[in-house]
């Protein structure tokens, strides 16, 4: 028997789909201008979680700080599409060690 109200899973798997229909809508509806965009030199990505701080702190920021945001959001998915371009080995292990500490002579 299924309880009446969602379980978190159900609930986190909605919450999910309802926060990237937008994204899919925009993403299906313009194709052609994502890589027209491209090609100009701008990243639909960072244009919109730009769009995304100007509506929710738009209030409180001047233009300028608008633009150094973008610039900082530009910088890390830059940042982060050359982390992700790096090849790592399946056998790669963690470099740091764990050990235990003990005083002596206490």
């Amino acid at each position: 028997m299924k309880p009446s109200h969602p379980t978190r899973r159900d609930f986190a798997k909605m919450a999910v789909a309802v926060a990237t229909a937008p994204l899919l809508a925009g993403s299906l509806a313009a194709p052609a201008a994502a890589s027209l965009a491209t090609a100009q030199g701008t990243d639909p990505l960072a244009d919109a979680l730009t769009d995304y701080i100007r509506a929710r702190y738009g209030s409180r920021l001047l233009p300028e700080e608008l633009t150094r945001v973008r610039s900082a959001i530009q910088g890390n998915l830059q940042a982060a599409e050359q982390l992700r371009s790096f090849p790592i080995p399946i056998s790669a292990e963690p470099v740091w060690t764990v050990g235990a500490y003990r005083v002596d002579g206490g």
